[in-house]
This record gives C-alpha cells, sequence and structure tokens, in this order.
C-alpha cells in the first residue's frame, strides 16, 4: 500500500491518506490548545499551557469584534500584511454574536483554525504532487510537529499553502502560475520571498534565468496587484505593518 503504481491501494490512494493524517493532526493541535478553549486565553496562563495565539488577542484587541476591518478601517492598526488582514477581517464576519464574549472568541479561534487546517490540507497535496516519484514526502508536512504545536499561533499556514501551490506549478513549469501564488503568499507573510533565493540558486547552477525573471516579475505584479490599492486608500494603515515589523525588538 506505501508503492503507488505497484500495488493496488483500493480506496487507501496515497493523497487520501495523507489528507487524513493532515486532519488527524490538525485535530491532535487543537486538542494541544484545550486548556485555553476551555478556561479562555489569558496571560500568564496561556503561556504555561502552551496555547497562546493571536486570534483571540487580536479579536479583541484589534477591533474585530466590534467590526473594524484591518486596514481598510479609518485609524486600524494591524501587524499583518494585506492578505492576512483580509482573512482576518472576513473570518470576524463569520462570529455570530456582538461584542467581546468568550463564547465569540473561542469561536473565531475554531473558524480560524478550521480554514487553516483546509490550508494545510492543500500544502499537502500540493507538496504530494511536485513530484511523481515520491509523493509520500508529503507525510512529513502532513504530521510536521512544528505545525501540530504551533500552526494555531497565527495566519501562516496560508502563506505555507499559497507558496506550495505556487511551487507544484513552478515544478511543472507553468511560471507565471507558479509566480501569481508567490505574490500572493507573500501578501499573506513575507518570507515566501525566500523560495525566489533557491530558484536564483537553480538559475546560477543551470545558466537559465528566463525561469526565474518571469515567476519573479509574476510575483511581483501580483503581490502589487493586492497591496496597491490598499496602499493608496489607507496609507498609514497599509503601511503600519511595515514600521511595526522594523521597529519591534
Amino acid at each position: 500500500r506505501a508503492a503507488p503504481g505497484v500495488v493496488s491501494p483500493g480506496i487507501f490512494t496515497v493523497e487520501r491518506v495523507l489528507i487524513l493524517l493532515t486532519v488527524l493532526a490538525a485535530l491532535a493541535g487543537t486538542l494541544l490548545k484545550g486548556y485555553c478553549r476551555a478556561n479562555g486565553w489569558e496571560s500568564p496562563t496561556q503561556f504555561y499551557a502552551t496555547c497562546y495565539s493571536d486570534f483571540p488577542e487580536l479579536f479583541r484587541n484589534r477591533g474585530l469584534a466590534e467590526g473594524q476591518f484591518p486596514i481598510v478601517a479609518s485609524g486600524s492598526q494591524f501587524e499583518y500584511p494585506v492578505l492576512t488582514a483580509l482573512i482576518a477581517g472576513v473570518t470576524a464576519w463569520l462570529v455570530p454574536g456582538t461584542g467581546v464574549t468568550n463564547a465569540r472568541i473561542l469561536a473565531y479561534f475554531d473558524i480560524n483554525v478550521a480554514l487553516l487546517a483546509a490550508a494545510t490540507v492543500v500544502a499537502v497535496l500540493a507538496t504530494a504532487r511536485m513530484t511523481s516519484r515520491r509523493p509520500w514526502d508529503a507525510a512529513m508536512v502532513a504530521l510536521a510537529p512544528g505545525i501540530v504545536l504551533a500552526g494555531t499561533i497565527n495566519w501562516d499556514l496560508w502563506a505555507v499553502a499559497l507558496l506550495a501551490v505556487g511551487m507544484y506549478f513552478f515544478s511543472r513549469e507553468r511560471l507565471v502560475l507558479a509566480g501569481v501564488f508567490i505574490g500572493l503568499a507573500t501578501a499573506v507573510k513575507l518570507y515566501p520571498l525566500l523560495i525566489l533565493g533557491a530558484m536564483l540558486l537553480l538559475a546560477l547552477r543551470t545558466g537559465r534565468f528566463r525561469p526565474l525573471l518571469t515567476t519573479a516579475v509574476a510575483a511581483g505584479a501580483a503581490w502589487l496587484a493586492v497591496n496597491l490599492p490598499f496602499a493608496v486608500a489607507n496609507p498609514s494603515g497599509w503601511a503600519y505593518f511595515f514600521q511595526y515589523s522594523a521597529d519591534r525588538g
């Protein structure tokens, strides 16, 4: 059952097993945060119980619970890039009720965790499809201890998923799509830019620079398409993430 193309797996195809492993890991990660889900996210106990998350903190302290949409709202200060701010704002709309209550904070956490689990499934499947020879390597993503233990701290797994899709398209030499998804991933979190460094090394080794340039230009265009409207509409709100990142310890 572990050798695709050699044995018939029946219903337990590689990707179905990977999805199952990812869901089980997501459930384990949620159970590990059980103390805060039961008792609330309060300091310092949320740190002692290792269940801190930005979701409750920002929901009650950045106006999300009162309906203030990050970056868009006048005076909004949100310490994440544009796409993360949009995700944070839209998921806040999905929380029933009004005001800052423990029930709404828990609902906000659970909604975001469920969506992050779906994003992780996307990342795992994209990883499995990057190569036809070793799809089981994606199990290292599905069961990654870092994701289980820390995947619910913030929205970073959205960036992981978008970057994985971009890498999948790059492996299939669909360079514009690869760049678009890398650009979108960078609009969630800046670290996906580092993958262009790996692509530069590939270009230097092979002497083929066109794939790198095509991907980088598409990534830049996608990032600009997402960021520019918000930078024009609310310059101070858009720039807050960059100022916050530059000034923090």
